[in-house]
This record gives structure tokens, sequence and C-alpha cells, in this order.
């Protein structure tokens, strides 16, 4: 059957069959509800699939024909549905944006993607009625393009002057529109630098309902408009998806559906008295190892509740943690398999890799008008953002990092815009060392590319070290040789091959214990509906794990100060997100007990000072530690009274570590603060063997 025998009387059969009750219901409740949606899967089904090839083939012709057939349809309700359309989902086949061709022109085609930019919903005339000034005959104009088309001359015979005219805005047919850039996964980038980013139009009841950061399927025709140049317009053309449907994929933990088959699976989980070492095995099983990293990770997925005191102060809810580590430890692995668990989860780089950084970016519509697109941060609100590489991060970025991870938001100010967007997502970071490798007798932060001002706002801070361990080695290869054999299994099973016995085994070490889909589920309901109180005999127990750490420093200059009230709160939150992960709304004291034994896991690893042994937050919050402060001082000390021997203020370096080993500062130390003074500009060395104290 052919396009031009094509009617709307084609598809009442279809409709009947399949979407009676829907249009039913379509009516019942119209014009709220404005749209059918049909499946392409029926309309391949129905008589041999002359519907689907209709779409395929003339989608313009379909897309009005079905539209019509559903507004003249005979039904037993008194309502007009002339303003209903039909929305087609489902699409079988989606084209990657990135191999968009010329021969995809006009097909109506399927594209997934992550929504970079939502531009403001603005209202396109489709007809304007254009008053005669001379004689006031009104005129019916349609508006089928961008630019704006005026009648040539008055339509009166008895007048028929060119003008002037006047719109009668109050007599004008609108529609809302809203222009969408879509940018391509993360998946699919396949190591390119800048994402690819399509065009999306959308009309009438498709508007206003996506924001940045969304994950969702467009379906709809794909148009070309022309590239205007400074000289008009150019032989070049970009493309243009005119939406006639969309599908959301990823959602926030509010919209995920969960059935009450799956409420039962989740308490069931949530009772067993295995459940963290199931959600920590879940956690990315192929990575071996690591569960303590892993269990802050299940805690940083569920997390703490968010506050508004009564005098408007806000406290996040959210986990920051922080990888550091040396290369090859799967820190990047992690983070991936942590954008997967979380239903609003970014990938991002601190090269900058996406087109809108990590904060956002000022760039023109078509308009001219400056609009802003999210980057990293924006669109992960309500989720996870995995900063892979921070310590590459340059300036500016670091600096939006600030404001980013403490109060939750980001605020803008480029090309005239100034505007605070929303970034309220939990921040899982990964670094690596200056050098290489990490110095287990150098502090954590003199060994990475950050400012402590950042390194301090992260919760909970992990090493991952690469240090041989016989024991430890042959379970890692053990587990990374099994997990390449299921591998190569998987895909012989694919192709058709059979497997050899012998290279077979019934666990698979890469299977979580719990399924993806029902952790993200499980996170959800938690999320939703626990609000973990903290009882008297908590709270007490939180406080005598804070002083305890505190009194050491406590009436003493002499002491390094262990911790502040920010790690106190880092403890709260961690203590609320144990809780809902076992569906209690009480905090109880294994709660704490499993908050305290992560956290002194991560100062053991990064508050320790090297040289004294002691915890000292300064070493985070500063970068300085208490100890190295002392020497420090010492050696200035000593170099100001020095230079008073020498009258060219040149002092001979052998005869200043001389002086410093009968303070009890050995060479090695004092040759390592030397050159960090000399780093700072507080030293020169004028010339080899000699050092001058600049005052």
């Amino acid at each position: 059957m052919s396009s031009e025998s094509i009617t709307s009387d084609t598809f009442y059969p279809f409709l009947r069959k399949y979407y009676w009750d829907e249009i039913l219901e379509l009516a019942s409740s119209y014009p709220e509800k404005k749209d059918l949606i049909v499946r392409y899967d029926h309309l391949d089904m129905y008589s041999s699939g002359i519907l689907r090839e209709l779409l395929e083939n003339d989608p313009a012709t379909f897309i009005t024909s079905i539209s019509e057939a559903l507004q003249n349809i005979d039904i037993p309700i008194e309502k007009d549905l002339m303003g209903a359309g039909v929305q087609v989902i489902n699409l079988p086949v989606k084209t990657p944006i990135s191999l968009l061709r010329k021969e995809n022109i006009n097909d109506f085609i399927s594209v997934e993607g992550i929504i970079s930019q939502a531009q403001d919903v603005k209202p396109k005339a489709t007809e304007i009625i254009f008053k005669c000034l001379r004689c006031e005959t009104e005129m019916v104009i349609p508006q089928t393009s961008k630019k704006l088309v005026e009648p040539m001359y008055c339509e009166n015979e008895t007048c028929g002057k060119r003008g002037p005219f006047k719109e009668l805005i109050e007599k004008t047919t609108f529609i809302d529109t809203q222009n969408i850039i879509l940018q391509e996964p993360p998946e699919s980038m396949k190591g390119k630098t800048n994402p690819d980013s399509l065009d999306i139009y959308l009309e009438g009841n498709l508007v206003g309902k996506l924001n940045a950061g969304d994950r969702v399927v467009f379906n709809g025709v794909l148009k070309v408009i022309p590239i205007t140049g400074k000289e008009g317009k150019t032989s070049y053309y970009e493309y243009l998806l005119m939406a006639n449907s969309y599908e959301k994929i990823s959602e926030d933990y509010e919209d995920i559906e969960i059935t009450q088959e799956d409420i039962e699976l989740i308490e069931q989980y949530a009772k067993h008295q295995n459940l963290f070492p199931m959600l920590i095995q879940s956690i990315a099983p192929a990575i071996k190892g690591y569960d303590p990293i892993k269990e802050a990770l299940v805690l940083q997925l569920f997390g703490g509740t968010s506050k508004v005191l009564s005098d408007g102060t806000k406290i996040r809810g959210n986990t920051h943690i922080m990888l550091m580590g040396d290369p090859g430890v799967a820190k990047s692995q992690l983070l991936r398999k942590m954008i997967d668990l979380s239903p609003r989860g970014v990938f991002a780089s601190g090269k900058g890799g996406s087109i809108a950084g990590l904060t956002a970016a000022a760039i023109k519509d078509e308009y001219g008008r400056w609009t802003l697109q999210a980057g990293a941060l924006v669109l992960a609100d309500g989720g996870l953002a995995a900063i892979d590489e921070m310590d590459k991060m340059n300036k500016e970025e670091i600096s939006a990092f600030h404001e980013a991870m403490e109060q939750q938001s980001i605020s803008v100010n480029k090309a005239g815009i100034n505007s605070t967007l929303r970034s309220r997502c939990a921040i899982l970071g990964a670094a690596n060392p200056k050098y290489g490798r990490f110095d287990q007798y150098e502090s954590t932060v003199s060994q990475i590319n950050l400012p402590p001002a950042i390194i301090s706002r992260f919760d909970l801070i992990f090493l991952m070290l690469d240090i041989p361990d016989e024991q430890k080695d042959k379970e890692i290869s053990e587990h990374i040789l099994l997990s390449h054999q299921e591998g190569v299994n998987i895909k012989l099973t694919t192709m058709g091959h059979s497997i050899d016995e012998s290279a077979s085994h019934k666990t698979s070490p890469t299977t979580p214990v719990i399924p993806t889909e029902i952790i993200k589920k499980y996170v959800a309901y938690a999320r939703r509906t626990i609000t973990p109180q903290l009882p008297t005999k908590v709270i007490k127990q939180l406080e005598d794990f804070y002083l305890e750490l505190r009194i050491p420093s406590a009436g003493s200059q002499e002491k390094p100060i262990s911790v502040t009230a920010r790690q106190l709160e880092g403890l709260i939150r961690l203590t609320e997100a144990s809780a809902r992960a076992r569906l209690s709304q009480k905090v109880e004291k294994q709660d704490v007990d499993r908050t305290i034994r992560l956290v002194l896991t991560s100062m053991d690893q990064t508050y320790k000072d090297p040289m004294t042994g002691q915890f000292d937050v300064d070493i985070i919050s500063s970068g300085t530690s208490k100890s190295q402060r002392d020497v420090i001082k010492i050696i200035k000390g000593t170099l100001k009274d020095m230079s008073k021997e020498y009258s060219d203020r040149k002092i001979p370096i052998e005869s200043l570590l001389e002086e410093l080993e009968n303070n009890k500062i050995s060479k090695e130390k004092a040759e390592e603060v030397i050159e960090k003074l000399r780093r700072s500009g507080d030293v020169l060395i004028p010339k080899k063997g000699y050092i001058t104290f600049i005052e």
C-alpha cells in the first residue's frame, strides 16, 4: 500500500484493536491528557507491518493520518478530541548521535543521550490574525517557519493595499515550544574528548517536563536546518530532531517505580544478618578486595538526611569520598560502577573532558542570547558525581568545588548571567600522586595536587596502594584470570560455540550477590521512607568518640588537633546512612560502631603525621602538620640568628645542618623542609652550598 492511499480511515481498525481502552481513558481525562501512546511493536504486528512501513517511509503522513483518525474516531463519550495527538515509543533500534548521517534525514529515528541544556519554553504562533489598518479587514496567515510571514496585500478586493497591517495578538493561535540539547552518553564516546550533541525540538504536551541531567530516549523525525554565517545562509546544515515522543530512562530516587514484590524482597534483604557483606560483594564484584572502601561506598549510596534548621541553615546529607591511589589499582572502575548503581550518576574527568566542564558553561542560543549549559556537578543533582583525576582540575573548577561540596550549589557569573544552580549530589573523587606512586612516609596531602581546602571537605579519604603481598597478589591474580575466563565463555556462548568443561566454573566471580537493579530500588526505597532518629545513647556514643580524639589537644598548644567539628558532621551522616541501609528508623550502636571503624581506617591512612605517628587534622586542612610547622619555626629562627654572624647573609648549609642537629632535627628532615622553604620563597640559594634567609 503506497503512502498516497493511506488515509485516516486506514487507522481506525488498528486503534480499535489495540488501543480502545486507552482512547476511552484519554477521552475521559482530555484536555489534561492530550496524547495517545502507541507502541512500535503493535505497528509491526498489525496487518503484516504495513503501518510500521509507513512510519519508516513517510513519517509525516503517518503522524498526520493517525492523529486525524484519533480525533475523529467514534467513541461513546461526548468529548471533542480535535487537539489530541499520537506519540510513538519503544523503537527497537536506537541510532547513536555520533552515527547520524545524511541517509537518516526525514527518517523516524530513536536517539538516546543526556540532556545538557533545556532552554526556556517559548510560545510559537501557528496562525496570526492580521488587521488591515485601512479597511479593518482581518486575515488569517499560517506560520510554518521560523521567519514571520506577513500578508503581502490586503485580501479585501475593494482595498488591496500593501498595508499597514497590525498583529492581533489576542486572536493569534500559539503552541508551546522548547529546544533541548541532547549529549551522547559517556559509554558511547569511545575515547573522544568531546561528546557529540543533537538539537531536539519539542512542541505542545512534551515541553517543560525535562531537566538538564535527565537521561532520555527521544523518538521523532530527523530534519536539517541551514547554518547561518556572518554573510547569511551557508551551504552547510545541522541536524534537528522534531520530537514526537520521549522515554525517560534515568530517574530520581523519588521517581523509581517500586512494586510491592520489590518492597518485600528489599525488606527480606534488610533483615539478613549478612546484609553489609552482601552489599559489599555487590559493589564492583569484578574488583577483588577493598572491602572497607566498598563498605564506605555503600553508605555513600544510602546517604544521610539533609536538614534545614530553624534559622534557615542547611546541613547536607550527602557523603563525599575521595580515593587516592597508585596507578592501576582500579580507582576508575570503582567510580564507573558506582555510577551504574545511582539513578542519576554522572562520570567526568578532572581534565574537563565534557563540553560544559564540571560546573556550567555560558553559550549563545539560536537567538543570540546567552544561556547556561550544565556541567557534571549540575547534571548529577540529586544523585552521584564521580570525578576521576581530580588532581588535574584547573583553578576555576577547583574554586567552584568549594561551594558545590558544602553549600550544594554552584554560583554562575558569566556573560551577564548571575544564577545559582543546584548541585545536591554526593561526590566520589579519585586522584593520583604527583610523582607516580605514593610514599608511605610522606603526608598524603603533600603528594596530591589539590588544595587542602578541597581535600578537607571529603568525609572519608582512602589510600589505594599497590604494595606487593604474596597472598593478596595470589588472590587478586586468580580473581582476574577467572574474570577473563568468564568473559571468554560468555562470548563463545553468544557466538554459539561450545565451552570446554575444564575452562568453566560454577560460581561467577563478577556476579553481584544483590542484582544492580534491586540495589537501585533498595536505595531509592530507603531514601524515600527512612529518616533515622538519633537516640540519646547514640548521641552520647558519638560525642564520646569525638571528645576522645580531641582530648589530647585540649588545653595544650603542644599537641596537634586530631579532628574538628567538620569530621563530627561526617560521622553523623555516615551513621544515618548505616541505619538507612538496615531500613531502621532509629540509629543503633552497630551503626555507630561501623562508622567509627571506617573513620578510623580513613584517618589512619591520611591524618597520621609520619613524623610523630599522631593524628593531625592540619595535614588535611592546611597541608602542613603541627610537627612540620614546629620544624619550620626552628629552622627560620636558626637562620635568623645565624644571619647576624655573616655580613653577606650567606650561610653555609653545612653549618646550618650542624646547628639543627643540635636541636634534634635530622639532616634528611632539615633538607626536606629547606627545600619546601625555597619553593615558597622564604629562603634563597644564592650559590651552591649556601642559603640566605628572607625576612
